[in-house]
């Protein structure tokens, strides 16, 4: 079985660093701590399909996606140091907790999924 924690462990790090050369995900962070931003879906939904996160998830799977992303977003303290290797793993883990709990999962006994 795959560890998502020795996964993030090993990349982590390196994308810190990358981090600071890329220019291509300022936009999105910016849109996504800017609540009034005007394209802010639809900057998020980009940012995540050029990252091939919606392989294989139909549109209403990829609205459902971003809006979990969005909401999680907006509840959590803007201002959260997110700069180690254990922080960005535990608000990895909160993200998908979020999205689990607002996604149905047929795998669980709920509903069609959206995806």
């Amino acid at each position: 079985m795959i560890s998502m924690e020795a996964i993030i462990c090993q990349l982590v790090p390196q994308a810190l660093h990358e981090l600071e050369q890329v220019e291509f995900d300022c936009p999105v962070l910016l849109a996504v701590r800017n609540r009034t931003a005007p394209d802010r879906n639809n900057v998020l939904r980009q940012w995540l399909r050029s990252y091939n996160v919606f392989q294989g998830v139909n549109n209403r799977g990829r609205d459902a996606i971003v809006a979990a992303v969005l909401q999680w977003a907006d509840s959590r303290d803007p201002e959260r140091d997110l700069t180690t290797v254990d922080a960005i793993t535990e608000a990895h883990v909160e993200l998908w907790e979020f999205a689990l709990r607002r996604m149905r999962r047929p795998w669980a006994g709920g509903e069609t999924s959206h995806l």
